[in-house]
């Protein structure tokens, strides 16, 4: 669970995915198929189990949760990250149940370093309708005698709205009471409409023929609001044309209305940036289209924290390109 490199220090073991394929734990270490009942697991870390301070079949070292709508086969990976004994050198998530992405003989990548209190959540659980929630309800200081652990619970729900999994206490919320309906009196029927009717919505419309039609496609990963990106016409300074607001109101792990914008023929220039600095990743992507044809797309996932393209042409010579913020 550390981002360090060497032969002589410091004091650190691989993160989930990387210790799962180690086998070193496997003894301890389980698979979890997740269900709207859900499953609370105590996570143990490294130190412990190798003084044998835990309890085998009790005590979990390293957990599996296999998901087939990850791209490259991956599957998702826990393991509670205690900077303790041969894992004291920590820094990064450091004492946090982290979560990581891999398979067997490929990069692992991190999801998600949570502390008591917090969740992870997957939108779209194996290909389904379901969410998948990781959530640490408790992580206890042990003794001599018994372990630093982290209390677990891995289950489905219907998404953060619905947030209808269950608790930490083992109780699942109960549904929403319904309110009864007071009959109302039948009204009398109108000869006419008393209002008029909504109109159709106006479909976008750019006369290609004089104007660039200018298409914006977005895909998010399970992070929407690390995506934020610019579109600018750069032939006469440097109007902004599209933006993303920092992935206000995007999904995870789907596909975005496509923002459009008509503007005269030119020259523009599309920025996107990634907050946490691993760009776009899983099956996430963007697309920019220009009068119908596809001007470029996202090719090397992951590991950016910017990137820009320049496309289109104007008719006099353009202005220097805008400098990043």
């Amino acid at each position: 669970g550390n981002p360090s490199y060497g032969d002589d220090g410091p004091q650190i073991c691989w993160n989930a995915a990387k210790s799962w394929e180690s086998t070193w734990y496997d003894e301890d270490s389980v698979t979890v198929t997740p269900s709207a009942s859900g499953e609370s697991i105590e996570l143990v870390g490294v130190a412990d189990w190798v003084t044998n301070v835990y309890t085998s079949g009790v005590h979990r070292v390293v957990l599996q949760i296999l998901d087939s709508s990850i791209a490259d086969g991956l599957d998702y990976y826990v393991i509670y990250n205690r900077a303790k004994g041969p894992n004291a050198g920590v820094t990064f998530a450091k004492d946090q149940v982290t979560i990581s992405t891999g398979a067997a003989q490929q990069i692992s990548w991190h999801q998600a370093g949570l502390a008591a209190g917090e969740l992870f959540r997957k939108a779209g659980y194996n290909g389904g309708t379901k969410d998948l929630v990781v959530k640490v309800c408790e992580m206890s200081t042990g003794t001599n005698v018994t372990p630093d652990s982290a209390s677990v619970l891995i289950y489905l729900d219907d998404g953060p709205d619905a947030d209808n999994g269950p608790s930490c206490d083992g109780t699942t919320p109960p549904p929403s009471p319904s309110t009864p309906t007071t009959p109302q009196p039948t009204p009398v029927p109108t000869k006419f409409p008393t209002n008029a009717p909504t109109p159709a919505p106006t479909a976008f419309a750019c006369d290609t023929s004089v104007n660039d039609l200018i298409e914006v496609d977005i895909t998010t990963d399970p992070w929407p609001n690390e995506i934020s990106w610019e579109l600018f016409a750069t032939c006469s300074g440097s109007e902004v044309l599209l933006n993303s607001n920092s992935g206000d109101g995007y999904t995870p792990n789907a596909a975005q209305p496509t923002d459009k914008t008509c503007a005269a023929p030119g020259r523009y220039l599309f920025r996107i940036k990634d907050g946490w600095g691993d760009g776009i990743t899983g099956s996430g992507g963007y697309q920019i289209k220009m009068n119908g044809s596809v001007e470029f797309e996202l090719e090397q996932r992951g590991q950016y924290s910017e990137q820009e393209k320049e496309f289109g042409q104007c008719t006099t010579p353009p202005t220097p390109s805008p400098t990043s913020g």
